[in-house]
């Protein structure tokens, strides 16, 4: 199992430089490239809004291409169905060139209506685009050949130009678990990527649950699936900390619930973080995410760990409104002190729940 840095990069508010939000994201990745158990620094994609100023995650990865030398450099995720693939497909290709063979591949379905209908898209029909795209995609990486005839895009064949750096496939993570998606990704040998959000124990294994189902209707065994999980870490502790840290949490949490029911409340590109039906309290939040001592922490991943079986782990520091002094300090702990404490509840954190790729996925 290895750790992934994710970086969602919010504008805290109208006076803030969204330059050093760039750059608070960027060091953060420079933070990680240096840790050997750091293997992806991940870039979100959002639109229309301060939730997150990063329109294009490519574009990200390749600026911290330059600054770094090791970690691999993904989006979480491409929303595919927002994409002419083509550019998606040359934009994979030309990353991995850009990072000597660095590229990992995120995709997404989209789920916030909210950005679907500022590109004039019904989020209905997400799914058949996102599985068109990937088929265009998928084709133009492994074959060299652009071209479909689709529902919603009919392309001649055309050469693809670039070539991968790398020598393999790069590795695939899909976030979500439709099970049109699942299914995909199980044949594939390809990787889950889910996430409890602000929720806990029962959530993740719920989740689970879900993806190994997919698996056995795929007629794929569940033991050989791939799972990514992406969790909320706080190293802290000040209870005050705590405390604010569950405030972001719950930034996140309001923002999403209204860009997913339609046209939130905003002041210009300012979304205002509405309280929602069922939220979570502060204590509620803090016990369900990865805040604490590090002892606490660990325990609480531990746990997490062992129900979700995943082979990487993403780690989400800067969250929301957070003081990036904060964010960096966790980050720096979970190296030093939550980290050894998982090696020793596990052993060797790269060979657990590493699963042989299911036999359908070679073919």
């Amino acid at each position: 199992m290895k750790f992934g840095q994710f970086n969602l990069m919010t504008v805290p508010d109208s006076s803030s430089s969204q330059r050093q939000v760039i750059e608070d994201a960027a060091t953060l990745v420079r933070m990680a490239d240096e840790v050997p158990q750091f293997d992806i620094a991940w870039f979100a994609e959002h639109h229309y809004s301060n939730y997150s100023m990063c329109p294009s995650p490519m574009m990200m990865a390749a600026h911290c291409a330059a600054q770094t030398k090791r970690i691999k450099l993904a989006p979480a995720v491409l929303v595919l169905p927002l994409y002419h693939p083509v550019r998606v497909a040359e934009e994979i290709a030309f990353l991995d060139i850009l990072s000597g063979g660095r590229s990992v591949i995120g995709f997404g379905s989209g789920y916030q209506e909210f950005e679907f209908t500022g590109f004039g898209l019904d989020i209905e029909d997400k799914f058949a685009y996102f599985h068109e795209c990937w088929d265009v995609i998928e084709r133009a990486l492994k074959d060299g050949i652009i071209g479909i005839k689709g529902k919603r895009f009919d392309l001649p064949d055309r050469p693809m130009v670039l070539e991968l750096e790398q020598d393999r496939f790069p590795d695939v993570y899909v976030a979500g678990i439709n099970p049109s998606l699942v299914e995909r990704v199980a044949k594939s040998g390809y990787t889950t990527l889910m996430s409890p959000g602000f929720q806990g124990l029962e959530k993740m294994r719920d989740l689970r649950a879900q993806v190994d189902a997919g698996y056995r209707g795929a007629g794929v065994d569940p033991d050989t699936a791939r799972i990514a999980i992406h969790r909320y870490i706080c190293i802290t502790e000040d209870k005050a900390e705590e405390q604010k840290f569950a405030e972001c949490v719950r930034f996140i949490a309001r923002t999403i619930s209204t860009m997913v029911q339609g046209t939130p409340n905003m002041d210009g590109a300012f979304i205002s973080p509405d309280p929602f039906s069922g939220e979570p309290t502060l204590d509620e939040i803090i016990f369900n995410a990865n805040v604490g001592d590090p002892e606490t922490v660990a325990e609480k991943m531990a746990a997490e760990i062992r129900i979700a079986k995943p082979h990487h782990y993403s780690c989400f520091f800067s969250v929301g409104p957070m003081e990036q002094k904060v964010a960096r300090r966790s980050m720096e702990r979970f190296v030093s002190e939550v980290i050894p404490l998982l090696e020793r509840e596990f052993g060797d954190l790269d060979a657990l729940y590493e699963p042989a790729i299911a036999s359908s996925a070679a073919e």
